[in-house]
């Protein structure tokens, strides 16, 4: 927890408009508190009991439970702005011991629609806190990009290295998306040579009718057509998307706007379920950092 709440994370969550913090625990509220969040306005700090603490500290030590720890556990949960429950003999006993607290019942079940599941990979968007932190910044971002679908999330990782890059170079590229960047198009067989088409330039042609229109047969590694598009990488390309010769990327900058790495899944998680402000579903997260799931 020291570390957590270093320098470093208390300027930037005093830097930043926090709309909702979500916990694991009622042990992490010293986190919260600490960090100033807790009681702050404009923030709703949401904790999930996943289970009564002082009971499972009996059951890891095969001791009695501490009522008076439990006692304390079950006061502290008037400080939150809502609770979580997903056990119900347990909600009923919150009910019951702190009448104060706002307590929910729900059953930990997630649904996701069929035409979504069959092509959702959890990850695959690479999405990164700091390149969030720019779609939440621009409305033509958010208009363009509704990041509720995999094929919205995608759309946005190819804006990211086609146009993002260029408009924001110092923002970091992390590896995992520079391989993805990098590799060899699957439309794009590579040549006897052994040249490839990074996925990067197949993205540009494909996005771009011009480029179709001069080289529309780039995809067979003996057309012509290929070597024009490899001339138009070199002379026009490398300048237009930040790209080196072979059309690997160039290198970019290391800023991440202060913002922690967060994993792609957690943060595709997010932006799927739009977690704001109870009443405001088609609200947008605009200047506002989500602290998910300390735990």
């Amino acid at each position: 927890m020291r570390d957590f709440c270093s320098g470093a994370y208390t300027r930037l969550v005093a830097s930043r408009r926090i709309a909702l913090v979500c916990l694991n625990y009622v042990h992490l509220l010293p986190v919260v508190e600490k960090l100033g969040l807790l009681g702050r306005e404009g923030t709703r700090v949401v904790l999930e009991t996943h289970d009564i603490q002082a009971c499972q500290h009996a059951i890891r030590t095969q001791r009695e439970v501490d009522e008076i720890d439990k006692e304390l556990e079950l006061r502290a949960l008037s400080d939150v702005n809502a609770v979580v429950a997903i056990n119900r003999a347990e909600y009923d006993e919150i009910c019951e011991r702190n009448p104060w607290a706002k307590v929910e019942f729900v059953l930990p079940t997630v649904r996701i629609r069929d035409e979504i599941s069959r092509k959702w990979r959890p990850g695959a968007s690479q999405l990164s806190a700091h390149w969030l932190d720019v779609w939440c910044d621009r409305e033509d971002l958010q208009n363009l990009f509704d990041l509720r679908t995999p094929h919205s999330l995608n759309a946005f990782l190819m804006w990211t290295l086609l146009c993002g890059r260029g408009e924001y170079p110092m923002l970091e590229i992390a590896p995992d998306l520079a391989a993805i960047a990098d590799a060899p198009h699957p439309d794009f067989s590579k040549s006897t040579e052994g040249t490839k088409i990074s996925t990067v330039v197949g993205w540009a042609w494909g996005s771009r009718a011009d480029l179709r229109a001069l080289y529309p047969g780039a995809t067979d590694p003996s057309h012509f057509d290929r070597q024009g598009l490899l001339n138009w990488l070199k002379d026009e390309g490398t300048r237009e998307y930040c790209l080196e010769p072979d059309g690997s990327l160039a290198p970019s900058g290391s800023d991440r706007r202060g913002l922690p790495p967060v994993s792609p899944a957690l943060l595709e998680a997010f932006v799927l379920a739009r977690l704001f402000w109870p009443g405001r579903h088609n609200s947008r997260p605009r200047n506002t950092v989500i602290v998910c799931s300390l735990g």
